[in-house]
């Protein structure tokens, strides 16, 4: 069976066409399992209507507490040998459930694609639309294809199914301490312990594109969790690198940044905010300069200066360039 965990906040415009597609599907052994975290509008009637109607379902109510705290729930009370997660904004085609085809694989997690939709449903022509090979990663003559696949930027936690006797026996869930990439360090977690990775064709996963500057995207994180986030990230990296025996400098540079781009973006806010003792928390940031430079891929020549600076660590210099960096900025507003 597979747990289908939905977790909820305030989104009764969207959330029945949600529900309504998961009921809809073709493959029939699932549960549904939707956790309402505080939601103020009728999301939390809607769970409950639903629920009356359909045994398929289950709802659990919480005080708000984000939405990793509401899939940690979820999978404290899934019943399934596979977990998938849905958001509750987006919908899913009817044959999303079956293309996983778990009841077939020996595969510890089975990845497929999406298509990005914007508010009207209409799919966006200008944002990637991900449609993976039909592929299995089981050996190191095959795990190549992590990178061919761009596999490991895949970092959202919809659109796989995960065996819940792993993430069980690693005690992997969610870290409700962050809000930022916190989804990519479960994802980066879960690889991290397993070594058979299925990739499946289809786009029956539509994401809802959101232009809402109230969103967790366009959210401002503070400069200390985005540390704690580039740590998580980079640390899973490098363990992911060893177990998958990553060859590809240039995929590895390219996650890398990835990983290492949210402590760049400390740094900027720790100079734009004009943060205290920011001089004193640049040098412990980039203390350790050689794995950032080894992994970082400067994509700008302001931010080649900067790298630099950093690798080289002249400190003073990388003080003064931002603070005349974030000056200029300023003028040019006005």
């Amino acid at each position: 069976m597979i747990s289908v965990i939905v977790p909820v906040y305030n989104v009764e415009k969207y959330l029945p066409q949600c529900i309504e597609s998961i009921l809809s599907q073709t493959y029939a052994n699932f549960e549904l399992i939707l956790i309402n975290d505080g939601s103020n509008d009728s999301s939390p009637t809607i769970c409950d209507e639903y629920c009356r109607k359909d045994a398929r379902i289950r709802v659990l109510h919480q005080q708000n507490k984000g939405v990793s705290s509401a899939r940690n729930n979820g999978i404290k009370h899934a019943q399934g040998e596979w977990i998938t997660f849905i958001d509750s904004d987006d919908w899913v085609d009817k044959e999303y459930l079956l293309n996983f085809d778990v009841d077939k694989t020996t595969a510890d997690i089975v990845i497929q694609g999406l298509c990005y939709r914007n508010e009207s449903d209409v799919e966006l022509a200008g944002l990637h639309v991900v449609d993976l090979p039909n592929m299995t990663l089981s050996s190191i003559a095959t795990y190549s294809e992590l990178a061919n696949n761009d596999v490991l930027s895949l970092g959202y936690p919809w659109g796989k199914c995960y065996r819940m006797n792993i993430l069980k026996a690693n005690q992997l869930f969610f870290d409700e301490s962050i809000s930022f990439h916190e989804d990519h360090i479960f994802v980066f977690e879960y690889l991290n312990c397993i070594s058979c990775i299925k990739l499946v064709r289809g786009t029956h996963y539509n994401y809802r594109y959101s232009h809402n500057p109230q969103s967790l995207s366009t959210k401002r994180h503070s400069w200390n969790e985005l540390i704690c986030a580039s740590d998580r990230l980079i640390a899973e990296f490098q363990k992911l690198i060893v177990h998958y025996n990553l060859q590809n400098d240039a995929y590895i540079r390219r996650i890398g940044t990835y990983c290492i781009s949210p402590r760049i973006s400390a740094l900027f806010n720790l100079y734009a905010d004009k943060y205290p003792n920011r001089y004193s928390i640049m040098k412990v940031l980039f203390a350790n300069s050689d794995i950032i430079c080894r992994y970082y891929e400067p994509s700008s020549l302001r931010m080649m200066i900067l790298m630099t600076f950093i690798r080289l660590k002249l400190f003073m210099l990388v003080d003064l360039y931002l603070s005349v960096l974030l000056a200029v900025k300023a003028i040019l507003k006005r």
